[in-house]
């Protein structure tokens, strides 16, 4: 069975995306979100 996944919306900057929460965490989930690489992304982009 199956565990059902509850939609959620993250917004970072002026990006947006619909991210999918489960009890556990799978590689066959559709989507991985990291929010502790939040500030990673930042300075990467501030380098570029």
């Amino acid at each position: 069975m199956k565990e059902e996944a509850k939609a959620q919306s993250i917004t970072e900057g002026s990006a947006t995306i619909e991210n999918e929460t489960a009890k556990v965490v799978s590689k066959d989930l559709p989507v991985f979100y990291n929010p502790v690489m939040r500030h990673n992304r930042d300075v990467t982009l501030l380098l570029l």
